[in-house]
C-alpha cells in the first residue's frame, strides 16, 4: 500500500509528537472471540482529542498513538478533526480490538480497510489507523496487524491478521541527501 503525498514537505527535520495512552485495555470475552478494548473509553476519548490540538498548535509533521489506546467510538472524531486542520499532518494510532465487521465498516467510505486474512485467523481485528493530510489530499486507511503480539498469542483465540504489504508513505523531501547518504 503506496499512499502518495507529494505536497507533505520535509526540510531538515521531522517534527514527531507521540501520547502515551495511561488509560490502560482491557480483556473482554464476546461472541467474536477476545479483544482488548480500552478500560476508559471517555477519558481515552479526551486524551486523543486533547492530544491532536496540541499536535495541530505545535506545527508537528507528525502525531503517533500507541496501540489499543483509541476507542472506536473516537475513530470518527479523529478523522474529523485531522481533515479540518489547516496544515499538513500524518496520524497514526492503534484502535482498540474490533470485530471483524466493525473493523470492515469503521471507516464508512471514507477511507479503505485493507483486506483480512481468511475467516479461519481469528475473531477480532488489532488495527492501526492512518491518516494523512496534506494542503490538497486527504488519505484514511486502516490496517490490521500483521503479526500477533505474545499476550494475543496467550490470550487466544488468535486476532484476525491484514493481508498485503506494508504502508509506504512517500512524502516530497526537499532536500537532496549527499552521495554518501544515499546507499
Amino acid at each position: 500500500m503506496l499512499i502518495e503525498a507529494p505536497d507533505l514537505v520535509l526540510d531538515d527535520e521531522l517534527r514527531v509528537l507521540a501520547l502515551q495512552g495511561d488509560w490502560g485495555a482491557r480483556y473482554e470475552l464476546g461472541p467474536e472471540g477476545g479483544r482488548f478494548v480500552v478500560d476508559n473509553p471517555s477519558r481515552a476519548h479526551h486524551v486523543c482529542m486533547d492530544f491532536l490540538a496540541r499536535a495541530s498548535a505545535s506545527a508537528v509533521h507528525m502525531a503517533l498513538v500507541p496501540e489499543l489506546a483509541i476507542p472506536r467510538e473516537t475513530v470518527r472524531h479523529i478523522m474529523t478533526t485531522v481533515r479540518d486542520l489547516s496544515g499538513s499532518l500524518v496520524f497514526l494510532g492503534g484502535v482498540e480490538g474490533l470485530t471483524r465487521q466493525e473493523y470492515a465498516s469503521l471507516l464508512n467510505g471514507v477511507g479503505e480497510s485493507q483486506p483480512l486474512v481468511d475467516a479461519s485467523t481469528g475473531g477480532y481485528v488489532n488495527s492501526l489507523l492512518t491518516i494523512v493530510k496534506t494542503p490538497t489530499s486527504f488519505v484514511v486507511r486502516l490496517r490490521a496487524k500483521r503479526v500477533a503480539s505474545r499476550i494475543e498469542n496467550q490470550k487466544g483465540p488468535p486476532i484476525a491478521l491484514g493481508e498485503g504489504p506494508f504502508a509506504i508513505l512517500k512524502p516530497l523531501c526537499q532536500r537532496v541527501l549527499p552521495e554518501w547518504c544515499r546507499s
